[in-house]
């Protein structure tokens, strides 16, 4: 698989997932001319007390991954999660080779699956990393494939309601689907 072939099918297992985000405010860091993190794929888990934000490094090969065990490339990740994990295909490495308080999931035959879970750490998450997660939302619907899923929602026949729920949430969803279905009635 290709490295956007992983992220995309680790997406498809996890909820709210994010996928390439740049951590962090991208006009402060143009203003200041660092560079940002990028994280492969952002998983936030839903709590009304306390985010829960996990990042996946993506390596397809083990030239990649020891790359960035040596820079510890990795270490940047850390203030923007409260779990930080390698996520690799099968025989790329073991759970030896991740540092202690990294973790690690491989990509088998049968699915993902987690070798080696990552130590949860307390942190308060940056409020620009979680403003960076609310724009990427916002600009979603504009990528193509969203565009496309947008499109069979409103006009195809697939489940309009399920699609729109999962695009926009549901509330959002329930009522595109019910313009819908007014102005199909009109």
């Amino acid at each position: 698989m290709t490295h956007d072939q992983l992220c995309h099918d680790l997406a498809h297992t996890k909820e709210t997932i994010f996928i390439n985000i740049p951590l962090g405010s991208a006009y402060q860091a143009s203003y200041s001319g660092t560079r940002l993190p990028r994280a492969d794929v952002v998983r936030v888990r839903p709590s009304y007390t306390q985010w829960c934000v996990d990042i996946f490094e993506v390596k397809q090969s083990r030239a990649d991954f020891l790359s960035d065990i040596r820079t510890e490339k990795w270490k940047a990740y850390l203030p923007y999660c409260n779990r930080f994990y390698f996520a690799i295909e099968s025989g790329i490495a073991s759970k030896d080779d991740i540092p202690e308080e990294v973790g690690l999931l491989i990509r088998g035959k049968k699915g993902w699956h987690t070798a080696k879970g990552a130590k949860a750490r307390d942190i308060d998450i940056d409020i620009s990393m979680l403003f960076a997660l609310i724009f990427f939302r916002q600009r979603q619907p504009y990528n193509y494939n969203h565009r496309q899923e947008m499109s069979q929602a409103w006009y195809g026949n697939k489940k309009r309601t399920d699609l729109l729920n999962r695009l926009f949430g549901h509330e959002v969803g329930n009522e595109l689907a019910s313009i819908k279905n007014r102005l199909k009635n009109l």
